[in-house]
């Protein structure tokens, strides 16, 4: 049900097999009973002033979702819940936030595909949340509300039918089962459409699942630097580099190794940049303006060799520029960058991997002489 939002997440946030983690850790988080389930989601979506456009994606008719600004998203959602998948996960927590504003239409999409939001949990979800091992908090409530609704009515159910078996003297055993089924049939409707009657808590972050769906080739969609570390290592790094770097007491290629620890995120299939990638640029900005007088830095465009060579080109040239001038418009003289596409002609890895093909998509910045 989830396989293209699974694909499109991973290729690009650069999540690769964490994605369908992701995507298992919101649905538990939007179904879960204790918030007041896919309703009291709808409520807090209306409290940001989002219920115009939430009707929007109803049924997935008005075309591509648009994603809501990371602000809603943590209100929506709930900031340390968010926190709490982004450290199972490993993951950056503003990687989890964007990726979050971006699927969160296309799931309500996915789930409403009559153009009606859900009463209770469809049944394709309860069997996606029950993959998860060690089920706890939100998680376990949410995979476990209509069995735990049977087995705690059962012993009424069975008393019922005892009643029915003795009344009848014991010639109509095959009644007695037919109502005990009806009865627990009943009783599970019931308990999953009912709401919580003790005060709602916080929902733990669910945990990640054991056997992640793996992606299919992957499209140009996310720059990722030459040290190829890990989304949430790398955007740590960066920060921690670019920050470090003392103004009048750095070097142009001091300035590039710190440049380089940065991962760029771009919109699908564009030169967009996506707005997750906005602070470490901006943190960029502020270094390249305090680099030494007379520094030159190249921005540097790459892909991977998947798709056509001259697409890849094109693309990689297209984002290369789109950093350079979001660069000069945080306040960078423009003659202190230039901009260049080189496609998939300067590999950094083994094209024939994943891992290899993650590391060859990146933006990278060298010096000038």
């Amino acid at each position: 049900m989830f396989d293209a939002l699974i694909r499109e997440i991973s290729q690009r946030f650069g999540l690769g097999d964490k994605a369908q983690d992701l995507i298992t850790s919101l649905l538990t988080l939007i179904f879960d009973p204790n918030s007041g389930g896919i309703q009291g989601l709808v409520a807090k979506l209306q409290q940001q002033g989002l219920g115009d456009l939430l009707s929007t994606w109803l049924g997935g008719s008005a075309g591509p979702a648009t994603a809501i600004n990371p602000q809603q998203i943590e209100n929506v959602l709930g900031s340390s819940q968010l926190s709490g998948i982004a450290n199972k996960l490993g993951v950056a927590r503003g990687t989890v936030v964007a990726a979050a504003s971006a699927a969160l239409p296309k799931i309500i999409a996915a789930v409403s595909s009559n153009g009606q939001l859900p009463t209770g949990i469809p049944a394709s979800i309860s069997g996606m949340l029950g993959e998860l091992d060690g089920l706890g908090g939100a998680g376990a409530e949410v995979a476990g509300a209509a069995g735990a609704a049977a087995s705690t009515m059962a012993p009424a159910a069975s008393s019922a039918a005892s009643s029915v078996e003795d009344t009848a003297g014991g010639g109509l055993g095959w009644l007695k089962w037919l109502i005990l089924a009806a009865i627990v049939l009943a009783l599970g409707y019931c308990m999953m459409n009912r709401k919580a009657e003790t005060p709602p808590a916080q929902p733990a972050a669910a945990v990640p699942a054991p056997a992640p769906v793996s992606a299919p080739a992957p499209t140009q969609e996310t720059a990722v630097p030459a040290a190829a570390a890990p989304a949430a290592a790398a955007a740590t790094d960066a920060k921690t580099a670019l920050s470090a770097l003392t103004p009048g007491k750095f070097s142009a290629d001091d300035l590039v190794k710190a440049l380089n620890l940065m991962i760029v995120h771009f919109d699908t299939g564009s030169a967009t940049i996506s707005a997750d990638s906005i602070d470490v640029l901006t943190d960029a900005a502020n270094a390249l303006k305090a680099a030494p007088a007379g520094s030159k830095v190249e921005v540097g465009g790459h892909t991977d060799n998947t798709g056509d060579a001259a697409t890849n080109l094109k693309l990689s040239d297209e984002r290369a520029n789109a950093v350079r001038n979001k660069l000069t418009e945080l306040g960078v003289a423009t003659d202190a960058l230039s901009a260049k596409g080189y496609g998939d002609t300067k590999p950094v890895a083994d094209n024939a991997t994943e891992e290899g093909r993650a590391k060859n998509r990146r933006i990278e910045f060298t010096v000038q002489h």
